[in-house]
């Protein structure tokens, strides 16, 4: 099942429709968090094909370091706390620090099913939003357009 789950992943990216090159448009910054270790990290080379700039980074620690030198456009969140990497611990030290613009950073948290129910989602603030994992590298952009578009307001 993770064979095929990476097969679909490595297709889909394939398929990607890279954004224009534009010189005068900054590329988008995001700070994508995944404890998990890729030989071939499908989202991450997915993003860049779609013209975002992408940060990797392993932990909450990596993340809030990465966050306040570099000032994203978006956060991406892969919630695994048995890798030490949890989403509900993230949004409440992202939601808490003390640089306003960390505070107010988008959030995009990618979670199993059962971790988005402990997550109680209708409690999230309106800038924090939530995929169920499997997620299709299609649908993580759109979402990734659609949060940058929202928070340009």
């Amino acid at each position: 099942m993770v064979i095929q789950f990476l097969a679909n992943l490595m297709t889909t990216a394939q398929k990607a429709t890279p954004m224009p090159a534009s010189h005068d448009a900054p590329r988008p910054l995001i700070i994508k968090l995944d404890a998990r270790q890729y030989r071939i990290d499908t989202y991450h080379e997915g993003l860049i094909a779609h013209g975002f700039q992408v940060v990797r980074g392993t932990s909450t620690k990596d993340g809030i370091k990465l966050a306040r030198r570099i000032n994203p456009d978006l956060i991406v969140v892969f919630d695994n706390p048995r890798a030490g990497l949890d989403a509900s611990q993230w949004l409440h030290i992202q939601h808490s620090d003390p640089v306003a613009s960390l505070a107010m950073t988008p959030l995009l948290i990618i979670a199993t099913s059962q971790r988005a129910a402990q997550l109680t989602i209708d409690q999230l603030p309106g800038r924090v939003q939530l995929m169920i994992i499997p997620v299709e590298l299609e649908k993580m952009v759109e979402k990734v357009h659609e949060m940058l578009t929202l928070s340009d307001f």
